[in-house]
């Protein structure tokens, strides 16, 4: 289960944590080194490593829980929404227009760029500053995923957008078009969002036809471009847009 869902038009803080990404970042360096820290800091040592690590999820439950941290977990998803509606307005971006109103391309490398310090700024020192260095960088980049994850399962389409801010809403998603190197993004990061400046009234169906014709058009345009080309539309874009 995601940790955020889309509900009301907005992505939600379900309130609570799964355990499987923690298990998953047990396994890096980051979490061995971690684990091994805290276990050197008990009494006892026997089974000290699955004493710490048990100990470290307890902790960060228990975090994750408080009013404060729950507050701010769920303000991470309007800022997130705020991130990628801000992306519509970079140059160079692919875009085209339907029935006067914008449609553009937005690579999901970008929005893990403008949301991953913006993360980190407002959480290192505060909700996350219980927590270990390392343990305080996974959570900043799986809030991340996680929220990403929510418009991803909400499969977003002319006929189910996914609202973000200013009018803007995720119309379509891709998860494997390659912008830049994923060295550079993070393996989370591959792919797009196809984001639509919704008109004030709802879309007729012959409007959301419209809509998916142009959505086809700007997917099958893109497959024209080479490595190059996608290289140079994402820094460009970047440069272009206020830090």
């Amino acid at each position: 289960m995601n940790w955020y869902r889309i509900a009301d038009g907005r992505i939600q803080f379900r309130g609570r944590i799964t355990r499987e990404p923690f298990s998953e970042w047990l396994s890096t360096s980051d979490g061995a080194e971690t684990v091994d820290a805290a276990a050197g800091m008990l009494r006892l040592q026997f089974l000290s490593k699955a004493r710490a690590a048990r100990r470290l999820w307890q902790d960060l439950q228990g975090l994750t829980k408080s009013n404060s941290a729950r507050q701010a977990l769920q303000q991470e998803g309007d800022h997130f929404a705020k991130n990628v509606a801000t992306l519509c307005y970079a140059p160079s971006l692919p875009r085209n227009h339907v029935a006067l109103h914008r449609l553009v391309v937005v690579p999901r490398a970008m929005i893990a760029g403008r949301s991953r310090n913006g993360a980190r700024h407002r959480l290192w020192n505060t909700a996350f500053s219980p927590l270990p260095e390392s343990l305080r960088a996974f959570m900043c980049e799986q809030i991340l995923v996680e929220m990403d994850s929510a418009v991803r399962a909400a499969k977003p389409s002319p006929a189910t957008p996914v609202e973000m801010l200013d009018s803007w809403s995720c119309v379509a998603s891709d998860y494997r078009f390659v912008w830049v190197d994923p060295l550079w993004s993070g393996q989370h990061w591959a792919g797009h969002m196809i984001l639509y400046e919704m008109p004030r009234t709802p879309l007729s169906r012959m409007q959301r036809k419209e809509l998916e014709r142009a959505v086809t058009s700007l997917q099958q345009g893109l497959q024209t471009l080479n490595k190059i080309q996608r290289q140079a539309i994402v820094r460009t874009a970047a440069d272009g847009l206020p830090a």
